[in-house]
């Protein structure tokens, strides 16, 4: 159990925190003679694991679709089919797409297919603000000052992204946008910022072994 506890848990904490602390070095006192290459290298890291992750995703997206095709026969012509159909056609048109020219995704063929599926794809995710709007309105229920001023700061900023509504009163605009940067700024700093501390005092914790969280959980199973 002791093993376990530092193979799963004081290693990954204790790796974690090294790098947290060489970057939150760099971001404080830029340019150090050793600090900065040290960060530069620790983001050329996470950029490597990041796409390793991607491509992991991507494979484990084709094994899903795939094993789903592989059980067309028992199930027949369904709709999660049709969608399995869709995306893996899609996958490897996109990668025929790109693989054709050196260029890959910057090439003028995949900029062209892209921007237009993305388009039509944005055509669906505006009609589905409609439910945006009304679903909140119609579930909302006015019981106190606190919900009351919620709601009329929710409507205030649906209506600045109203066209048809700015057109004709400007000034739902001029409030949305104040309501965006002074209160609504001011209340996501103030969330940031009890993140951050939240997180400094997490980590200190589990690093003097005070806070065993999920991790310990785990390893205690």
């Amino acid at each position: 159990m002791a093993q376990t506890k530092i193979y799963r848990r004081t290693i990954p904490v204790f790796v974690v925190s090294f790098f947290m602390a060489i970057t939150l070095a760099d971001y404080f006192q830029p340019k150090m003679p050793i600090i900065s290459p040290l960060t530069t290298t620790f983001l050329a890291w996470a950029s490597m694991i990041a796409l390793l992750q991607l491509a992991f995703g991507y494979a484990t997206l084709v094994r899903l679709h795939g094993t789903r095709l592989a059980g067309m026969g028992a199930t027949g012509w369904t709709r999660p089919i049709f969608k399995s159909i869709v995306v893996l056609a899609t996958f490897v048109i996109f990668l025929i797409i790109g693989a054709m020219d050196p260029r890959t995704s910057n090439s003028a063929t995949f900029v062209f297919w892209y921007s237009n599926l993305v388009s039509m794809a944005g055509v669906g995710a505006t009609l589905e603000w409609i439910s945006h709007y009304s679903s909140p309105a119609r579930m909302f229920k006015i019981t106190s000052l606190e919900s009351a001023t919620m709601f009329v700061t929710w409507l205030l900023c649906c209506l600045r992204e109203m066209p048809s509504v700015v057109v004709y009163v400007s000034q739902f605009e001029q409030i949305g946008d104040w309501i965006m940067k002074v209160p609504y700024m001011a209340s996501n700093r103030g969330v940031m910022i009890a993140a951050g501390v939240g997180i400094v005092i997490l980590s200190v914790r589990a690093l003097i072994g005070q806070e065993p969280g999920l991790i310990e959980m785990e390893v205690t199973q």
